[in-house]
């Protein structure tokens, strides 16, 4: 069930990036990434105990190569936002196991309502917000399975849950930064109107 959700909410995400997003490099870029990352979605690579999901690799090498785009001095912030909230998902995460009571509400509830909200805060733009959200929650699951791994006799990187929070935030960022970008068009609008009204 989570594995068809991320693929819905992946086929979201392209329509907005692909229909509705701003036309340059980017749009054209990010719609093809998303493509690419539907048809790994379905995979797994197996290790001995280490399970790998290549759509989980993309994700994360998607989320860093955002870095480069940022203006300079912005990129220094968002890398040291990324890095404390990586921190921040580790330790919910390993909550998970220690103090599961925190998750009474579900977890992808607990995840989004917990760190959208810090992502609409730090981040100043959508790339700024897209890029912290992959990197910290990637970073956050490799720090936390890490530490996991003396207690369970697997690694898994890239479960169906944690793709789903990322699909999650990001399809959040996405329809906030649409959102934001419809109400300044109709504030202009309407200033347009009442400037032209007689007086």
């Amino acid at each position: 069930m989570n594995s068809i959700l991320c693929l819905i909410i992946l086929w979201y995400i392209w329509m907005i990036q692909t229909f509705f997003a701003v036309k340059n490099k980017y749009r054209t870029t990010s719609a093809a990434f998303i493509l690419v990352l539907i048809i790994l979605f379905p995979m797994e690579w197996q290790a001995a105990s280490i399970v790998v999901h290549p759509a989980f690799l993309l994700l994360y090498a998607g989320g860093l190569l955002i870095f480069p785009l940022l203006p300079s001095d912005r990129k220094r912030r968002v890398f040291y936002f990324s890095a404390a909230f990586a921190f921040l998902f580790a330790a919910v995460r390993l909550a998970e196991w220690y103090e599961p009571v925190v998750f009474l509400f579900g977890h992808s509830v607990t995840y989004l309502s917990i760190f959208s909200v810090l992502f609409f805060v730090f981040g100043k733009s959508l790339h700024e917000r897209v890029s912290m959200a992959v990197t910290a929650c990637s970073s956050g699951e490799i720090l936390s399975r890490i530490h996991l791994r003396t207690l369970t006799d697997n690694v898994i990187l890239g479960d169906p849950l944690l793709l789903k929070i990322i699909l999650f935030l990001i399809l959040l960022l996405h329809i906030y930064d649409t959102a934001a970008k419809g109400m300044k068009m109709l504030k202009r609008s309407e200033n347009r109107t009442l400037s032209s009204l007689p007086r």
